[in-house]
């Protein structure tokens, strides 16, 4: 009676598995089957009952059936992987759990075999991820650590072994934290990725040997091998700080130098315009005649040193002004003014310039500036430096047209000529210091090089900006432009700005 009971419960467990379940001799001759190693199979019970195990399975684990049964034998039970031939010809990647038993009498197989084909595939995804991280794990240029969530280090890669002079089995009883100059920095560091999930930070590493090297690392929190981890990608940046350092060096020395140049060519500009000063105000006693009458050739050679002194005093004062623009000291003065009154002014100054070169000028100013706001004397430099810039690269006979408009928020003056015009490879240099369209020993044309650098100064000052056009032959069209409206704190601001930005001269 319980032994037809316990047939019963086998039969039933046999036929209601989920698993395929298979009795096999010790020959290998299949003796019974359920229902499940069927339907997994593709062949019917009594197909299945005409076979041998060794049938089912793919030749390389077919050849191993014989030893599985003898160290079955011995052991009783096994559990091994093994690919199971299908009627239609696929194959099955399974997982057999493999004991000896009783079956009619004599010693038998029962096997159970359980699909495994979606673990195979995750393994295959896993294993393949596995490979690509390994790839890149050993021929990174950067140092890669693994490190727990405590700051050990489980994983490293060469290139970091070599960042630190470190054996791998060295690093691997280490923590980054120790190979930081400060632990406490790195403590905090750490506690900043814990905390927000990833970091960007720089440090100084200490090496092996005692030595340091800057690192820029990388971390962020991952999941490796189910737990979670900390992946530290950390670069040798020891060359760029160093570069960094001689720019920073060389920028400290460019600004000391520059500063020591303006105060030079403010003390020897304020030591040669005494002199000059004098100079100038005897070649003018000597032309009034004041002092008795000169003949013709005596007055004609005051004149000379009249007018060269003027023009030398007013190189000098230019260049006192960059000067004072350089160490921020110089202030705009504002104040509503008539711009054409300021324009004519400037023209009656260069009249005789232009009547030499019998220059025609026109001057059309919008309805909506008869009266601008800006500081007057500079507004005055600015058109004067333009204007005798374009006066003197102009042809004789030729013409220049003064337009003032409104663009919105600012006015905008262009001034264009009929000169010689500027080269396209030029036309990037002309606002540079002392730098010249018509340079070298026989130039035709006289000056220093500084007007125009001066006005392009003077308009950024104002929180304008000065751009030109031009064509060789052609002519040349210099436009600039200033706010309408001047707030004196943002003006102020912005002189400062300018002075900063116009530093590198």
């Amino acid at each position: 009676m319980v032994s037809k009971q316990l047939e019963d419960k086998f039969q039933m467990l046999f036929d209601y598995s989920s698993d395929a379940i298979l009795i096999y001799d010790l020959n290998s001759k299949i003796l019974e089957v359920n229902q499940v190693t069927c339907e997994f199979t593709g062949y019917s019970r009594d197909e299945l009952l005409r076979k041998s195990v060794m049938d089912l399975d793919s030749p390389e684990f077919a050849e191993k059936i014989p030893l599985h049964i003898k160290e079955l034998q011995k052991k009783k039970k096994a559990f091994f992987e093994s690919i199971l031939l299908c009627k239609d010809g696929s194959t099955v990647p399974i997982e057999l759990s493999n004991r000896l038993i009783e079956y009619g009498g004599k010693t038998a197989v029962i096997s159970i075999a359980r699909d495994i084909t979606e673990r195979k595939h995750a393994q295959n995804i896993l294993e393949k991820s596995e490979r690509k991280f390994r790839i890149l794990f050993e021929n990174a240029n950067d140092g890669i650590y693994l490190q727990e969530l405590n700051g050990r280090i489980f994983e490293v890669n060469e290139v970091a072994c070599q960042q630190m002079g470190y054996s791998r089995d060295e690093m691997l009883q280490l923590s980054l934290k120790k190979l930081d100059v400060s632990e406490d920095d790195a403590q905090s560091r750490l506690k900043k990725v814990l905390d927000d999930g990833h970091a960007i930070f720089e440090t100084e590493g200490v090496r092996k040997d005692g030595s340091c090297i800057s690192l820029e690392i990388s971390s962020r929190v991952i999941e490796y091998g189910g737990k979670p981890a900390i992946l530290c990608i950390t670069r040798d940046v020891t060359g760029r700080k160093h570069a960094e350092n001689e720019l920073l060096y060389a920028k400290l020395t460019a600004e000391a130098s520059t500063r020591a140049k303006s105060d030079f060519m403010t003390a020897m500009s304020h030591e040669l315009r005494t002199p000059l000063n004098i100079i100038i105000g005897f070649a003018d006693m000597l032309c009034d005649s004041d002092y008795g009458v000169l003949n013709e050739d005596h007055l004609k050679y005051a004149g000379y040193i009249h007018e060269n002194g003027n023009k030398l005093l007013q190189m000098i004062n230019e260049l006192l002004e960059i000067s004072e623009i350089e160490r921020g000291e110089l202030e705009l003065h504002i104040s509503e003014f008539s711009a054409y009154d300021a324009i004519e002014e400037v023209l009656a100054g260069l009249n005789p310039k232009q009547l030499a070169k019998k220059i025609c000028i026109v001057c059309d100013i919008d309805g909506e500036f008869k009266t601008i706001k800006a500081d007057r004397n500079k507004f005055k430099h600015i058109m004067y430096n333009l204007l005798d810039n374009s006066i003197k690269f102009n042809l004789e006979g030729g013409s220049i047209a003064i337009e003032i408009t409104n663009e919105g928020n600012f006015m905008q003056i262009s001034i264009k000529d009929t000169g010689i015009g500027i080269s396209s490879e030029k036309l990037q240099d002309i606002f540079l210091p002392f730098k010249q369209i018509d340079s070298g020993i026989c130039r035709k044309y006289a000056g220093c090089g500084i007007g125009l650098v001066l006005a392009n100064k003077f308009i950024k000052l104002h929180g304008g900006e000065i751009w030109v056009e031009s064509e060789v032959n052609k002519g040349s069209t210099f436009t600039f432009n200033l706010p309408v409206i001047l707030d004196s704190t943002a003006l102020f601001v912005d002189q400062i700005s300018a002075c900063l930005e116009e530093r590198s001269f």
